[in-house]
């Protein structure tokens, strides 16, 4: 699979949140959950030999709770490294531990030795 990684493909490494991938869990009802709600998704090129993706959802697994996830992953350019920043919680402690939540998970860097 090297070099074969898409930033589509970062993005529904764990959860289906890219629209294929909601797509596809749509079509097989008994696959990972439902109620997949993407609240911000943005590609990361902050050069030095990686690109990424940061996308914070919300997803119900198996008619529970609603979580929020917030994942950040990298990948180097010829796609042999994976560099992977996960974090999840309940919707309220999200919402009351936002401004925590997002100043750590910014400060996730990652650098490839060229």
């Amino acid at each position: 699979a090297r070099g074969s990684y898409s930033l589509d493909k970062l993005r529904d490494l764990f959860y289906p949140v890219s629209p294929a991938g909601q797509q596809q869990a749509a079509a097989d009802p008994p696959s990972m959950g439902t109620d997949i709600s993407v609240v911000n998704d943005e590609g990361l090129t902050p050069g030095q030999g990686v690109r990424g993706v940061h996308t914070v959802f919300r997803y119900r697994v198996a008619g529970g709770p609603p979580q929020v996830m917030d994942q950040t992953l990298y990948l180097n350019d010829d796609a042999s490294k994976l560099y992977l920043f996960f974090v999840r919680c309940s919707t309220e402690c999200y919402q009351q531990r936002q401004k925590e939540i997002t100043s750590v998970v910014s400060s996730f860097t990652v650098r490839e030795k060229l």
